[in-house]
This record gives structure tokens, C-alpha cells and sequence, in this order.
């Protein structure tokens, strides 16, 4: 079983690249440019993505807190080549099969989305 600690990384990592995929859905799929598809900074959009993430029962880490937040919300905002959380980035399909290892993990992260936003989100990433 998983640490807490690495559940933990794992929430905040994902948080990140699920809110990535949905503006790459939106952009491709629906042609709604937010986010980094506009030009502007997606931290915004990320905010409102953990606000509603923290509202969802069972959804984070039983020992999420303000500390987990900001740890995931920096995660987010560093622009370093070498974070693949990093929300100044575009995610597509096959990077996400890539780095993971996993070909299902694009509908893991739509469907992590949809439990966050309550509905289901655009597209076919």
C-alpha cells in the first residue's frame, strides 16, 4: 500500500496534469481557449480546480490541508523543463501514455476531472 506521502505527490501531481488535459480537451475538442490555450496563466483556472477538488467527498488524500495545497499549487506554477506538473505546458494523449507507462492513463486523469467538476468533460485526450 501506498504512503501516505506518496499518495500525497501523487494527488498533487495529478491535480495538476488532470486540469492540464482538460484545457487541452477544451482547446481541441469544444475550441474553448483558457487557460495557457489564451495566453493567460492557468493558475487561476488550477485555483478553482482545487477549490472544487476539496469540496468532493473521498476525492484527496484523507490528510490533505492548506499545506497540501500550496505544495501542489507551486508544483503547478514551476516552469522548470523538468516538471511535468508544470501548467505552462500543453499535455497530449501519448505523452501522458509515455511518461506513465500506462495507455489508460488520459481517461484515469478525464475521469479524476469529472469527479472534480461534476460533470463530464469535453473530448477524447
Amino acid at each position: 500500500m501506498a504512503s501516505n506521502n506518496a499518495t500525497e505527490q501523487t494527488a498533487t501531481s495529478g491535480s495538476s496534469i488532470a486540469i492540464a488535459c482538460e484545457f487541452e480537451d477544451d482547446y481541441k475538442y469544444a475550441g474553448d481557449d483558457h487557460g495557457l490555450y489564451a495566453g493567460e496563466d492557468p493558475r487561476s483556472d488550477f485555483a478553482h480546480f482545487l477549490d472544487l477538488a476539496e469540496k468532493r467527498q473521498d476525492l484527496l488524500p484523507k490528510l490533505w490541508n492548506k499545506e497540501s495545497r500550496s505544495a501542489c499549487e507551486a508544483m503547478g506554477a514551476n516552469r522548470s523543463n523538468d516538471n511535468w506538473a508544470n501548467l505552462s505546458c500543453a499535455v497530449e494523449k501519448h505523452d501522458l501514455q509515455e511518461h506513465y507507462k500506462d495507455n489508460a492513463m488520459p481517461l484515469r486523469l478525464r475521469l479524476l476531472a469529472e469527479k472534480v467538476y461534476g460533470e463530464r468533460v469535453q473530448g477524447g485526450l
